[in-house]
Formats: structure tokens, sequence, C-alpha cells
């Protein structure tokens, strides 16, 4: 799984995101140890309707997360859904 991940990062450094029109949403773990949020942070600035929500005091599996960060990330989700 970890030369899938390097290919994976070597395909997306070389992605043109601002060509990306759909509607996206991040949700981005505050206490994530996997990815690197200022990375992340880059990339949906990148595109133009990309909407970057941070869910404090989450790692990063989001939807496992104690209720009050699962909660308001599912809020997130139901909220960009419905403005889609």
């Amino acid at each position: 799984w970890i030369r899938a991940a390097q290919d994976s990062i070597q395909k997306l450094a070389s992605t043109d995101f601002s060509k990306i029109q759909k509607p996206v949403l991040i949700l981005q773990a505050e206490v994530d140890y996997l990815v690197d949020n200022d990375k992340q942070t880059e990339v949906c600035k990148k595109m133009p309707q990309c909407r970057l929500e941070k869910i404090k005091d989450s790692k990063h599996e989001i939807l496992f997360e104690l209720d009050a960060a699962r909660n308001f990330a599912i809020e997130k989700i139901r909220g960009f859904i419905r403005s889609s």
C-alpha cells in the first residue's frame, strides 16, 4: 500500500486542479498524522469550487471520531449535498 500511495502522490503532483469545475468538499482533520493539511489546503485553493471544512480535534478517520466531531462532519456533508 505504501508503493500505491507513493504512485498516487506522483500522479497528483502533475494534476491541474484548476480544471476541476465541480463542487468539492474536503473535510480536514485537525490532528491528522497521515495527511499534510497545508498541502491539502493548497490543493483546495486551486479548485474554483472547493470548500474546506476543518474538523476540530479530529484525527484521520473523521467519521469514526467521537460524536461531536463526527456529527459536525456529517452536518457539513449534508449541507454540501443540499447546496450542490
